[in-house]
């Protein structure tokens, strides 16, 4: 199915939540976060082609962007309306001719879903009865309409959705160098535990993994590293995989209406 989104000149929505003062959209002079948890196993550089999914108000597309250079290319997947209009205003302050915002929830298929309208920007997800319709894409759709020919690195945290994405990316895997994919078993909500499954999917796509399992934050633990097999040494098995294969024979996919250290 081709992907609804249109390539279009965006314009920022007047926004009357989640409002920041002007100073906190300017990250130009920021520190570059390479400490942060999605740069663990990859750290990007000049000429790269990221995904961020997730981008929320653009912390980690900032860090992103002045890695990847004027050479290189961020897609900064955002679903939330109001979260989108500062990730959109942060690029123009910045003038990150290299980062395309995309506003569309990144599924197994494209269409549309439904998101939660939070007083705060992180816990919005897609698991929920009511919210706001927006456009979704599956990483397939979207890569095949921009005719892109690689990823150096995928960033994931959306909420529980990860396990519809990965299974919305069987055409994209061969392309991609890295990912590193936050699950949320740590939060205990029964649609958002989705280590096993996500683990289980990215093997069968040919992938090498890794997991810090002994650190701190339950955040990190929980984080899933994966490579190419032929750059990475796999520390986990796909025979291990294998015993959590029957938590993926029925995907499950978001209602039909439908940040770590």
């Amino acid at each position: 199915m081709p992907c609804p989104l249109e390539r279009r000149q965006l314009a920022v929505p007047v926004v009357r939540r989640h409002d920041l003062p002007r100073e906190a959209l300017i990250s130009r002079v920021a520190p570059i976060e390479t400490g942060a948890w999605e740069f663990w196993d990859y750290l990007p550089g000049p000429g790269d082609v990221a995904m961020v999914l997730g981008a929320g108000l653009g912390n980690e597309v900032s860090t992103v962007a002045r890695l990847v250079g004027p050479s290189g290319r961020v897609y900064a997947f955002e679903a939330h309306p109001a979260t989108f209009a500062h990730l959109v205003r942060l690029c123009q302050v910045n003038r990150w001719a290299n980062v395309e915002p995309v506003h569309a929830a990144i599924t197994d298929r494209s269409g549309t879903v439904t998101i939660s309208d939070d007083e705060s920007f992180a816990t919005n997800d897609i698991w929920r009865d009511e919210g706001i319709e927006v456009d979704a894409c599956s990483l397939d759709d979207f890569v095949r309409d921009r005719d892109i020919a690689r990823v150096d690195l995928i960033a994931m945290n959306i909420e529980g959705a990860e396990r519809l994405a990965v299974d919305g990316m069987a055409s994209l895997a061969p392309l991609v160098r890295h990912a590193s994919i936050s699950c949320h078993d740590f939060i205990g909500v029964e649609e958002k535990a989705t280590k096993a499954y996500v683990r289980a999917a990215l093997l069968d796509l040919g992938f090498a993994l890794r997991e810090r399992s002994d650190h701190p934050h339950p955040v990190v633990r929980h984080v899933l590293y994966a490579s190419r097999m032929s750059s990475a040494v796999s520390v986990t098995t796909a025979r291990d995989a294998h015993s959590d294969l029957g938590q993926r024979s029925t995907p499950a996919h978001a209602p039909d209406h439908a940040g770590a250290p």
